[in-house]
């Protein structure tokens, strides 16, 4: 699996993708992963990864090409989809493809679709992933004839359907692989041995976000600053604690340590993998009302979802005195996960469309 980042259940948008693509591909074919190691990661999470691949290949983004890559990101946001693995890597992939007769190539970031060319199979399959911003704008059908003009693919994956307006009478097939959580990943007990103990002792408010993206430390500062005071006035004992950017093992031991799960990020696409996952924990969630809109959850039953500064501040506080509260909110939000963002189902068409491989199949997953 060839990416630009690496596959990661909790983490931001692209590498929770990563991740899900992985697992599609992972439970009938073996997965060959190349992939650049974005930011440092621990021994436990490429234990998990190991366990759903048969072959790694890891390129070291190096300082230079890292602060560039994210210069240009944020001077203009379409560099970013210019992504090109490096040399070493690139010879890999040809090593492989040498040794092994694939089934598919999976490539699931535009900027790698020419790089997947080396690559002898009988099926291309190309993932445009994009935010809802990116989908008002328009650009899903830009973006797929820019990139497939040298090499057409078989298969383009879709997380919206609303996507497909862009891509009308297209030679390839149109498949819709829309967000998904990787529930087993979240029960308790994963990461519990090599992460941090808390303590039950005291209310725990967690903090969680998508820190791979802006806005992230701009809302914790904001909570911090215009909510949490007036928290601590009516519960002083309770303590307040953001997850971290790196660990996923560590991110999953502190969402299941929280009496409340906070994120109030009022960006849709920051918010909304970081508030599923904290569902997916049995935890109490509040969450922005405008993140949430386009989760189909109501307020009240599946989370808590207040609108302005007051009722983020007696959400707060109700959800951490009240024991009944946080049991109702937990349960309703685990179940509302299970029946509407589950793996399985959400690959179902996708998985079928890749059927009729050997009976040993392998993959190639290009996971960018």
């Amino acid at each position: 699996m060839v990416s630009h980042c690496v596959p990661d259940p909790v983490g931001g948008a692209g590498r929770s993708r990563a991740w899900q693509l992985l697992r599609l591909a992972a439970e009938s074919h073996r997965v060959d992963l190349a992939c650049v190691l974005d930011q440092p990661m621990n021994l436990s999470h490429w234990r998990v990864i190991n366990q759903h691949v048969d072959r790694i290949a890891i390129e070291t983004a190096g300082w230079c090409r890292t602060a560039l890559g994210r210069v240009t990101g944020l001077c203009d946001r379409s560099l970013a989809d210019r992504v090109r693995l490096g040399g070493a890597t690139t010879q890999t992939m040809r090593d492989w493809s040498r040794d092994c007769d694939y089934d598919a190539v999976l490539c699931t970031h535009p900027g790698l679709w020419q790089q997947a060319a080396g690559v002898e199979t009988g099926l291309a399959v190309l993932d445009l992933y994009c935010d809802r911003s990116r989908l008002a704008r328009g650009r899903t059908g830009a973006v797929a004839e820019s990139f497939l003009r040298r090499r057409p693919c078989d298969i383009v994956t879709l997380n919206w359907a609303a996507s497909l307006r862009g891509l009308a009478g297209q030679p390839y097939q149109t498949v819709i692989l829309p967000d998904a959580v990787d529930l087993s990943y979240f029960e308790a007990g994963v990461g519990q041995s090599t992460a941090m103990e808390f303590s039950r002792e005291r209310p725990r408010l967690v903090f969680h976000t998508d820190w791979t993206r802006r806005g992230g430390r701009r809302a914790l500062d904001w909570f911090k600053e215009r909510i949490w005071p007036f928290v601590r006035d009516v519960v002083p004992d309770a303590q307040l604690e953001p997850t971290r950017k790196s660990a996923s093992t560590d991110t999953v031991a502190a969402l299941h340590s929280a009496s409340v799960v906070v994120s109030p990020h009022s960006h849709v696409e920051q918010a909304r993998l970081p508030i599923l996952q904290a569902m997916a924990t049995r935890r109490p969630v509040i969450a922005s009302s405008k993140a949430t809109e386009s989760l189909g959850v109501r307020h009240g039953e599946h989370l808590l979802a207040p609108d302005n500064e007051a009722g983020w501040v007696d959400s707060c506080v109700m959800s951490l005195c009240s024991a009944s509260v946080r049991s109702e909110l937990a349960r309703n939000a685990r179940a509302f996960v299970e029946r509407h963002y589950p793996f399985g189902e959400s690959g179902e068409e996708l998985v079928k469309a890749l059927g009729g491989g050997r009976s040993e199949p392998t993959w190639l997953a290009r996971a960018a």
